[in-house]
């Protein structure tokens, strides 16, 4: 690459068909063209040129590409994928089967407890309950101050109003799903410290006098009896406090004291209720503490949570980049691990079991790609891809899978102005249902029971109908730049430039033991072209702000590319499908015999 060579001449002297395959393995392992490269190692000629031999000592080679990595335009068109790769499947429909757990579908998360006030959240939340029989509506921050919960009038006397929580539930309940509530935030009247840092109103801190914190959950907790009964809180779930992301230089004392005061005044109302604790995106070592000091305290709930946004600490994987900082990427980054849930669950698994704990249900309470609420990603098709990898591969392993969440509405930072800013909704802020919420639908048709599963595919049945599931899936994870938060290959009209090199992926999977005859196939896939409201909207010319008429065309949009055909099986009940996936796309192929 340093030589005057032409590209066609590198690439025949190297061992490469032709050139296009040389720039596709230059582009995956340095994550720029050749050419762009080139024009790299000429900027920096010059900058050595201009500060001399102590500039030149003071950064090696790599040092000044990483440094350069920010400032990188993309001067050259994508070069389009070419690599294809072949996947096939044989199974057997007939005989018993394994019931599908289905515990990716037994907990949505609605958000914070004021957008549950709001009826476009409300009817998104319907919509999802009864498509896909979600058991449980998660919702955090019911004692932040936008609750209107704990106030102290003239004389400091502690005042409790519980209207808007009662709201809250009763919506919960009318939609024939239940709540797991998490009782979080300390109101601003009771908290010790107030960081002055997130734009909701919810403060992370410890209460400044326990017994009021005490006081505070013994009468909502009185009040859930009087309203609700018993009977029916003992089917619901409470998180007494919020999620404990650090084990704190006290060694936890004022989380779990926290945590524990809350545990003690639900307990007091039944025993019979249902706990959990959750643990956040803290490092391993400080799992393993959070584990350790649960145990020690006496903390122990029926249900142990932790959330996955794929994400680790700046530092911990061995790759030298420079994080770009932002008051989203803090000094998190996204890991290079596209197995990040399942390898984080069995870690779970496997420390509770070290202490003990192995019988304790695990749940996701919190689930993600990353934890950046402006990762343009979010609105793609990745996202769908992402959905089928993680919930497909982890649905029987984990005894929840809380997607993170219903709606972009959070308020955790600023609204943002545009409609496809890369919030984690499911469908964006003014109701336009994205491409993760066309893949979680489809996979609300999935049969009852498996037939195989692997890299790619998920495949189910429902006997008693005569019919086959087969979920297709290409996930194709970021590349490390934008796991760095660099961002120079994305923009509001062009954000599928942040991925390693993905290929095509050509699917046959021949069913057997299928009753011989006609059978009727329906095709549903997720594409750029089809069941993307995002990829909609730029064709659409990118529009910033949006009429009815449009907004009422994106949703449209959403839904899936469509094929339905008849096919008949050999003599001995064979039947074989087959489909081609770009990257990103996802599919789900219904075969049910013609009676």
């Amino acid at each position: 690459m340093h030589s005057g060579a032409t590209l066609t001449e590198i690439a025949y002297h190297n061992g490469f068909v032709n050139e296009t395959a040389m720039i596709r393995a230059f582009r995956k392992y340095r994550g720029m063209t050749p050419s762009e490269y080139r024009k790299q190692m000429e900027y920096t000629v010059k900058q050595r040129e201009k500060k001399g031999k102590e500039w030149e000592e003071a950064a090696g080679d790599h040092d000044i590409f990483q440094s350069l990595l920010q400032y990188a335009a993309v001067t050259e068109q994508e070069i389009e994928t070419t690599n294809e790769s072949a996947v096939s499947v044989t199974v057997a429909v007939n005989g018993r089967k394994p019931r599908v757990a289905g515990h990716w579908k037994r907990v949505i998360n609605a958000g914070y407890a004021a957008s549950v006030l709001n009826r476009e959240v409300q009817d998104e939340l319907e919509q999802l309950v009864q498509e896909l029989g979600y058991e449980l509506i998660r919702v955090k921050g019911i004692l932040d101050d936008d609750m209107c919960v704990f106030r102290r009038n003239m004389w400091g006397e502690i005042q409790f109003c519980w209207n808007y929580i009662d709201e809250v539930i009763d919506f919960i309940l009318s939609t024939g799903a239940k709540p797991l509530l998490e009782f979080g935030h300390m109101p601003l009247l009771l908290a010790k410290t107030d960081p002055g840092r997130m734009m909701r109103p919810a403060l992370s801190s410890s209460p400044r006098d326990l017994a009021e914190w005490r006081m505070l959950i013994r009468n909502l907790m009185e009040h859930l009896r009087e309203r609700y009964g018993i009977n029916q809180m003992r089917r619901w779930i409470f998180n007494p406090w919020i999620s404990g992301d650090v084990i704190t230089i006290d060694g936890g004392d004022e989380f779990f004291g926290t945590w524990k005061a809350s545990y003690e005044e639900m307990k007091r109302v039944s025993p019979d209720l249902v706990t959990c604790l959750s643990f956040g995106l803290g490092p391993e070592e400080h799992l393993k503490a959070f584990i350790e000091t649960m145990k020690e305290k006496e903390c122990v709930p029926e249900i142990f949570a932790f959330r996955s946004f794929g994400t680790v600490i700046y530092g911990e994987e061995e790759e030298k980049m420079n994080l770009i900082q932002n008051n989203e990427s803090a000094n998190m980054i996204v890991s290079r691990d596209p197995d990040f849930l399942r390898n984080r669950g069995e870690k779970v698994k496997g420390l509770l079991q070290k202490a003990g704990l192995g019988a304790l249900p695990v749940l996701v309470d919190e689930c993600s790609s990353n934890i950046w609420q402006r990762d343009l990603c979010n609105d793609t098709c990745y996202k769908a891809a992402w959905l089928f990898k993680n919930l497909l591969e982890n649905e029987e392993a984990l005894q929840g899978i809380a997607y993170f969440s219903v709606n972009d509405r959070l308020d955790e930072v600023f609204p943002a102005r545009e409609t496809y800013h890369g919030g984690f909704g499911l469908f964006t802020m003014n109701g336009i249902p994205k491409a993760v919420c066309t893949a979680l639908r489809l996979l609300g048709r999935m049969g009852s029971r498996l037939v195989k599963r692997g890299d790619g595919y998920f495949i189910s049945t429902e006997p008693e109908k005569n019919q086959s599931q087969i979920y297709l899936y290409n996930y194709v994870h970021y590349d490390m730049l934008y796991r760095y938060r660099h961002a120079v290959n994305i923009s509001r009209t062009d954000r599928y430039r942040v991925f390693n090199m993905g290929e095509i992926r050509t699917f046959s999977v021949k069913l057997t033991g299928l009753e011989p005859g006609k059978y009727c196939l329906r095709l549903y896939k997720v594409t750029k072209e089809h069941g993307s409201s995002y990829d909609a909207w730029v064709r659409m010319g990118a529009p910033e702000r949006m009429n009815r008429m449009e907004r009422t065309m994106l949703c449209h949009s959403a839904d899936p590319e469509y094929r339905v055909w008849e096919q008949e099986t050999d003599p001995e009940g064979s039947l074989t499908v087959q489909e081609r996936l770009e990257p990103h796309e996802t599919a789900l192929i219904e075969v049910e015999q013609i009676l």
